[in-house]
């Protein structure tokens, strides 16, 4: 993936979200948000068929970056992400 490029996915309520990495091909990092867009869980992401990465707390929006991409930035949880207003 392009750096500072990533996706966003966005879901009509607030709960635990589950992505799995079957069939990446590149390691990511994933930062699930509330539906106030404050960031409620972080993972990095290895390529393989079997883990599952849950949010921690329930979640409206993932977002998934380059591997690395959100502690090289030093994000945190409790920051919030700016922008992900779909729904307001």
């Amino acid at each position: 993936m392009p750096q500072d490029k990533g996706m966003v996915f966005v879901y009509q309520n607030e709960e635990i979200r589950t992505f799995h990495m079957a069939n990446v091909r590149i390691p990511l990092s994933i930062a699930f948000a509330d539906q106030n867009g404050i960031i409620v869980h972080l993972a990095e992401m290895i390529m393989d068929n079997t883990t599952t990465y849950s949010s921690e707390k329930p979640a409206m929006y993932a977002v998934e970056a380059n591997k690395g991409w959100f502690s090289e930035r030093q994000i945190k949880v409790g920051d919030k992400i700016e922008g992900l207003n779909f729904h307001k």
